[in-house]
């Protein structure tokens, strides 16, 4: 007689994933089920969301799925012939997502993401999976239920549920990208794709969702002010940051963190675009060093952490998920540092990373360089981009023009 495996949910506690362990002949397999919470958030006793969990109803009524599918699924293989095995038990529980749910495929796309250490991404489908099993409550989604009426309800619901215009915006972009993916894989017939393309022009529309944020560059003044602070020997080293993000065609601040020594050769600095980073192609930047950026620098010493700028240690944070979570908190810290900075400066914007790279921008055109030009500096891939970039920046500028005439 085979002997029958075991079973539990549990909390991971290098991680806080929540995940699907199986034990049987004195070996486990782990299978993620796309939670992470904190101790706070777990009760381990119970095995079960505690109520500090964001949604921890909807979430607990998914476990319970969970564990009853995995349960029956058990049944099924101890009564067959050949018995209990983890490849026939992973193959059921997540069968081909064309026979099965999107749900299922999209933390399949995460895992692939995650092996592949692009954890950013990783996240964010993620996220997708889990914002569609709540709406599901837990029951199986197939991809021929992706129609553009079903889209529809799920934008009712999220609305309802107090996203904003720019929340469900991204989820429906990244649906969209699970889907094209999807159709690459085989999983879904194009005549069933419902979002809005050339050939389906009443397929659901993604563009009208847009978050009501307006990118904002500082004026010349407040930029000059802070420009001088970070001259003194003790500027805030926040703001020296922000000053090289600035310098350096607005660079990413996750660009920043990974860079290296070695990164810096022949007078210049050199480095490819994280975000844009495709099977190690990507836009790639070779910036010639000024005299400013050449005293930033100076302020930082090759001490063996790997880095220039003392974000990531490559002793401390040696995994893709480590570094992930550590420029996340860094850049977090920054910001709110450099708002307070601001604040106490009498500066009304709130200074942000992102503020960098629109205020580089924005000066550039306020000197009278072309798009053409800027939209290089950037990385834009089309001058349009650039364009509507632009615009949105400039338009406390236009506003002022009335008070010249």
């Amino acid at each position: 007689m085979f002997a029958r495996p075991t079973y539990r949910v549990a909390r991971r506690l290098d991680t806080g994933d929540v995940e699907l362990r199986v034990t049987h002949g004195r070996k486990m397999r782990r299978l993620s089920l796309g939670y992470r919470c904190s101790v706070a958030q777990w009760n381990k006793a119970a095995a079960r969301f505690t109520a500090r969990m964001d949604g921890h109803h909807m979430k607990n009524e998914a476990l319970v799925v969970v564990l009853k599918r995995v349960g029956d699924l058990v049944d099924a293989l101890m009564r067959s012939d050949a018995g209990f095995s983890f490849e026939e038990f992973r193959k059921r529980l997540r069968p081909d997502a064309s026979e099965g749910d999107v749900v299922t495929y999209a933390r399949e796309v995460r895992d692939r993401l995650k092996a592949a250490d692009r954890v950013g991404n990783a996240k964010v489908y993620g996220g997708l999976a889990t914002m569609l099993e709540r709406h599901s409550g837990g029951r199986v989604i197939p991809f021929e239920a992706m129609t553009v009426r079903w889209l529809r309800g799920l934008e009712d619901a999220l609305w309802t549920r107090g996203c904003t215009a720019g929340g469900i915006g991204q989820y429906m972009r990244t649906l969209r990208a699970l889907l094209n993916r999807a159709m690459e894989d085989g999983h879904l017939q194009r005549a069933h794709y419902p979002f809005r393309h050339q050939m389906n022009p009443s397929g659901y529309d993604v563009a009208r969702l847009r978050g009501t944020h307006k990118p904002r560059a500082l004026s010349q003044r407040d930029l000059d002010r802070l420009k001088a602070m970070a001259t003194k020997a003790d500027a805030p080293e926040k703001l020296v940051w922000w000053m090289w993000m600035y310098h350096t065609r607005g660079m990413n601040f996750v660009d920043m963190a990974y860079l290296r020594w070695p990164d810096i050769y022949d007078g210049k600095v050199n480095y490819t675009r994280r975000k844009t980073m495709r099977n190690g192609h990507g836009a790639s930047f070779r910036l010639k060093l000024t005299p400013i950026m050449e005293r930033i620098l100076a302020r930082y010493a090759d001490d063996g952490r790997g880095f220039i700028f003392p974000v990531l240690d490559e002793r401390r944070h040696r995994t893709a998920q480590q570094r992930h979570d550590r420029v996340h908190k860094c850049r977090t810290q920054m910001n709110k540092e450099m708002r307070e900075l601001a604040h106490d400066m009498g500066i009304d914007a709130s200074v942000t990373t992102y503020v960098a790279r629109h205020s580089f921008g924005t000066t550039l055109l306020r000197q009278g360089v072309t798009k053409e030009v800027i939209s290089a500096a950037y990385g834009h891939r089309n001058l349009a981009t650039t364009e509507h970039y632009l615009e949105q920046l400039l338009g406390d500028d236009l506003d002022e023009l009335g008070d010249l005439l």
